[in-house]
């Protein structure tokens, strides 16, 4: 009995024990994998796998995707370097940007594109500490934490976008900004989100303002102070007073305007007839080739300009005229009784394009339960050019897409589309004088206001990633009074809602015409000097995951064995 009992006693101290030290060891195992989980997370202790090879003139090159370029970090670097150094000189605080997600970062690590993003800014944060700070906001539950980052009343922030913010300068940015897109597939197949976040940042610490030029050289008007003022607002640096006959067009201007123009442009015909040594219209052409954007006004009263036209025409923009009885060409004038906001049918309420590009612009104000009255003011009336061709798209119920038509026009590799932002209403007419003029019945109806746009698609291999597309604006608007002030500081109206909207969006990439490009493309290959292939990934992560398993197992085995024997 004695034996029994002391047999009994040790194999319980030894159970204890060994239970003990089993507890003590998955306790020890649990808190060294969190702090290290910390560590590695705070720190990024990634080893990045996804390793690629690209073609270069050179030869060729490897890059990851979830690894900072060298050339991104020493662009960076300097530039912070530099605006800090003039900051403390004028006794300022340093330049402090921060990167705002707006979803959990649980949500952005389990999307494969929503990672490389966050990721990207981990690692900017990582290598200036000093300068950017990530954060990341829940907007489905706490909408009121990204309320001053709205660039107008109507505008909603999705749990996609990111924010870039430094002082009161701000933009927020789409997922598909960050990536490289096919236009005939719309598939992503390369990664720029470095080239994004570089742009992006300049900006919002005026490393780099975009310039808007206001042309004044054709009699242009209509530049008001609140007009300027939006325009600042919107991160323009305004340059005034522009004459785009004797001076060149800075190479950081992402926007010329102008409003109401009375004299015909300057081209080539002008210098064979020597008139001008200066083609104004190729100035304008080599511009809006690179990435840059602009925007036009025209009114009831605007002359007949045959150059400037002729080369609107090629962006597929046409001001609707007609010959009256003396051979002038004389605008339309729109009256809608019905929809106007004066008696004499001349104040017209614009009705939104609901489809197509166009619509895209105004769609946080149309998501409104009643979108606010945009007006056009003793307005002409806009058409797609003859130049191009109508493309019709069919309806698509299941996922909510109405029927449409653009107008489009492509040729070596230059692909042009026009499409309507805001149009009159059904019972609108247009006069000549005191003519009205007839319109069919199934005539679309007249436009207000068109934007336009060039993708220019540089030749080459895209697995050589060389193929990269550039993208172009041109917005048209058939009243010069819709910049007066009167609707510009109304609270009831639109207009300056939908003008702020439009020139964030088309100057938010200030400095993407001169940043390397920084793609990193989807296509893989075997990496070279023996590194993991992707193709052998998956097995080795598995083996990985199964072999302590197995080992555990055995020693359990073993451990079982001798005690029975023992």
């Amino acid at each position: 009995m004695k034996l029994f009992q002391s047999t009994s006693g040790r194999q319980l101290r030894r159970s204890t024990i060994a239970t003990a030290l089993t507890v003590l060891v998955i306790a020890l195992v649990l808190v060294v994998n969190v702090v290290f989980s910390a560590f590695a997370s705070r720190g990024l202790w990634y080893i990045d796998l996804t390793t690629y090879t690209r073609k270069t003139s050179s030869g060729s090159e490897d890059y990851e995707l979830y690894t900072l370029t060298p050339g991104c970090i020493s662009l960076l670097g300097k530039t912070l370097d530099d605006m800090n150094a003039a900051r403390l000189e004028k006794g300022e605080d340093k330049v402090k940007v921060t990167i705002t997600f707006c979803d959990d970062p649980d949500n952005l690590m389990s999307n494969s594109y929503r990672r490389m993003i966050y990721i990207t800014a981990l690692c900017l944060q990582k290598e200036f500490p000093e300068s950017i700070e990530v954060k990341t906001v829940n907007v489905n539950r706490d909408p009121s934490a990204v309320q001053q980052y709205k660039a107008t009343s109507y505008t909603t922030i999705y749990p996609t976008n990111v924010i870039i913010s430094s002082g009161t300068e701000y933009r927020h940015l789409s997922l598909k900004s960050f990536f490289m897109q096919d236009t005939t597939t719309d598939e992503l197949w390369a990664y720029s989100g470095e080239r994004r976040f570089l742009a992006t940042i300049f900006e919002v610490t005026k490393a780099a303002s975009p310039k808007c030029v206001l042309l004044s050289n054709h009699g242009e008007s209509g530049y008001s102070d609140t007009f300027i003022t939006l325009l600042e607002e919107a991160g323009y640096e305004v340059i005034r007073d522009f004459d785009l006959e004797k001076e060149e067009l800075p190479e950081d201007c992402r926007l010329v305007v102008c409003v109401d123009p009375k004299t015909d442009f300057k081209g080539y015909n002008d210098i064979m007839s020597g008139d001008t040594t200066v083609s104004e219209i190729a100035k304008l052409d080599a511009y809006l080739d690179n990435e840059n954007s602009m925007m036009v006004f025209f009114n009831a009263d605007t002359p007949l300009l045959p150059t400037f036209e002729e080369y609107l025409e090629k962006w597929g923009i046409s001001i609707c005229r007609q010959t009256d009885l003396s051979g002038d060409d004389q605008n339309y004038l729109l009256k809608d009784t019905t929809s106007s906001l004066t008696a004499d049918g001349l104040t017209l309420v614009g009705d939104y394009a609901t489809t197509g590009s166009g619509a895209s612009i105004t769609t946080d104000m149309r998501s409104k339960a009643y979108p606010p009255k945009v007006v056009f003011r003793n307005s002409a009336a806009l058409k797609f050019s003859p130049l191009y061709k109508t493309t019709y798209v069919m309806a698509d119920p299941e996922n909510g897409i109405e029927a449409f038509s653009y107008a489009s026009y492509g040729s070596g590799g230059t692909y042009r589309q026009a499409f309507d932002v805001f149009v009159a209403g059904e019972g609108a007419t247009a006069y000549v004088g005191d003519e009205a003029i007839e319109r069919p019945a199934n005539a679309d109806p007249y436009m207000l206001m068109t934007i336009a746009s060039e993708t220019v698609t540089a030749a080459g291999d895209r697995n050589g990633y060389t193929t990269v597309s550039h993208d172009s604006y041109v917005v048209a608007c058939a009243s010069t009074e819709f910049l007066c002030d009167e609707l510009l500081t109304s609270k009831s109206y639109g207009n300056a809602d939908m003008l702020a909207g439009t020139l964030r969006s088309l100057g938010k990439d200030a400095m993407a015409a001169l940043i390397q490009q920084y793609l990193k493309p989807f296509v893989e290959t075997e990496v070279q000097d023996g590194l993991i292939t992707d193709t052998n990934k998956t097995s080795y992560t598995t083996i990985l995951a199964v072999l302590p398993a197995v080992i555990l197992f055995g020693a359990g085995i073993y451990v079982i064995t001798r005690r029975k024997f023992a």
